[in-house]
């Protein structure tokens, strides 16, 4: 087989999972189209083709982080709250309309990110108290520059690079300047074409969102309000990965990961008991948060490479610390078979339950349901028409559950939509 003809199955075979992983980070269609498909073109250029998944799906998280740095916070705001700017301008804005309009939006479709900036449970009725203006009116400008240097000797490869972006919010009468420093770091080095070793490390400063850094009391309910912390200052993010590959032959690759995440000067939702209710407000610093994540996976071939087996087991950490003080575990996996008949594909997937958490900013935790899928494709140069049957013996519309627990507040809530029922 040619490299091409690998890429090609590549493609097959990775597409689907680095597209949704794009899709959960950026929740935009084209955007993350485009990003899968210049990892693509970069190993048809590099002429490489003995790739994992590990680092296809790293490939996309990078070019997604270096998509999103290259946004104005102005992009971001606007993507969150899905409104025009001339809506921002309107004296009678919000009506309950666009309230309802939000609400539904923020619960359904926006990302954890985006979810933060109006931080709205679906199950409560929540009235502004002269608070809408300090959401509403928001003017931001930012310059930024940034430096990478790459370097490819021989077996290694090695990337560098480092920012800085100088941000100005105003926020009602309040000005906020910030400075966000970023560095990045990959590091790849293969042995004998059939050993290679990768290690991915990021830093940077994440600012608080301007609703968190207002005083202003929101009633969530009779028994529940929000407010924020105006002395609030950019956490800071540390994260990394490193990926083992062991190709000893064509039909065979083996790979080993470990990844993790830390969180210094985390900032934190904490509930505290008042004789009128609760009331819950951002502290920092929070108690120490971090994630973890480690498991294997294996891929071998039969058949003339016809038929494929591959799979995965990982286990994640997660520890969250003050107010919350809880650590979680989970061991989750995924196996596939596939088989190639000329221009046909079949295959069958499982995916197992899964759980994790919502955020370093509060305590929620998420438990997901397993999926398994039959998928009938076929493909040539120009054409790949897939058909997949989903779920086809779950007929109920319940699919995660989330639940937190605090000294002074604890919810439940399970999660009703159509990503868990049957499909086709």
């Amino acid at each position: 087989m040619t490299i091409k003809d690998d890429i090609e199955r590549l493609f097959r075979e990775h597409y689907a999972a680095m597209y949704r992983f794009a899709m959960i980070i950026l929740r935009e269609d084209d955007v993350a189209r485009d990003i899968v498909h210049d990892v693509f073109e970069a190993l048809l250029i590099s002429g490489r083709s003995d790739v994992s998944e590990v680092y296809l799906l790293a490939a996309v998280r990078n070019r997604c982080l270096k998509y999103i740095r290259s946004l104005s916070a102005q992009d971001r705001m606007m993507a969150a709250y899905s409104i025009y700017e001339t809506e921002i301008e309107d004296e009678d804005w919000p009506d309950d309309e666009t309230i309802a309009l939000i609400q539904s939006t923020v619960s359904h479709e926006l990302t954890d990110a985006c979810r933060r900036v109006v931080d709205f449970h679906e199950y409560n009725r929540t009235q502004y108290s002269g608070t809408a203006a300090s959401i509403d009116r928001i003017r931001s400008s930012r310059l930024g520059i940034g430096l990478s240097y790459n370097i490819s000797v021989g077996n290694f490869y090695g990337m560098l690079g480092a920012g800085y972006n100088w941000d100005r919010l105003d926020f009602c009468s309040t000005v906020d300047r910030a400075s966000r420093p970023s560095f990045d770091l990959s590091l790849q080095y293969t042995i004998r074409k059939k050993h290679s070793i990768a290690a991915d490390f990021h830093y940077g400063t994440k600012h608080p969102l301007p609703s968190f850094r207002s005083a202003n009391v929101i009633t969530a309910s009779p028994f529940l309000k929000y407010s924020g912390n105006p002395e609030l200052i950019p956490l800071k993010s540390y994260d990394f990965s490193v990926d083992y590959t062991w190709v000893p032959s064509n039909n065979f690759s083996f790979s080993a990961f470990a990844s993790g995440w830390i969180v210094g000067d985390r900032y934190v939702f904490n509930y505290e008991a008042t004789p009128d209710g609760v009331v819950r407000t951002i502290i920092q610093p929070g108690g120490g948060y971090s994630q973890g994540r480690y498991g294997i996976r294996g891929t071998s071939r039969f058949l003339d490479r016809k038929f494929m087996a591959t799979a995965m087991l990982a286990q994640s950490l997660n520890h969250n610390g003050s107010p919350y003080n809880i650590n979680h575990s989970d061991i989750y996996g995924y196996a596939q078979v596939r088989y190639y008949l000329g221009n046909w594909n079949f295959a069958l997937t499982y995916i197992s339950a899964a759980e994790s958490p919502d955020g370093s900013v509060n305590g929620i935790w998420n438990r997901n349901k397993s999926d398994w899928y039959v998928a009938i494709g076929w493909s040539n140069s120009k054409w790949n028409v897939n058909a997949h049957i989903i779920n086809f013996s779950r007929w109920n519309w319940r699919s995660s559950y989330q639940e937190m627990y605090s000294a002074y507040y604890d919810t439940q809530e399970q999660i009703y939509n159509g990503s868990s029922h049957a499909l086709i």
